[in-house]
């Protein structure tokens, strides 16, 4: 397995207000939103219904960032 060093700070996104308005920042499609662990409520996973572009949300931070393609 090799590593990758990724800037992530370029796909992160202020949220303001209702995060399930949010859209896709690459196509503007709609995003499906996960909670993955229900002891962290506050930690969304959202997914692009288009596209396939995968986000973290952080809403008591507010902050929603786009995570990194991988290649197979």
């Amino acid at each position: 397995m090799t590593s990758e060093e990724t800037r992530l700070e370029q796909g992160r996104r202020a949220i303001d207000g209702d995060y399930q308005a949010l859209r896709c920042t690459e196509c503007y499609g709609a995003l499906e939103f996960h909670q993955p662990d229900t002891e962290s409520p506050y930690r969304i996973l959202a997914i692009c219904e288009h596209c396939h572009s995968w986000y973290l949300l952080n809403l008591v931070a507010g902050w929603m960032l786009l995570l990194p393609e991988v290649e197979p």
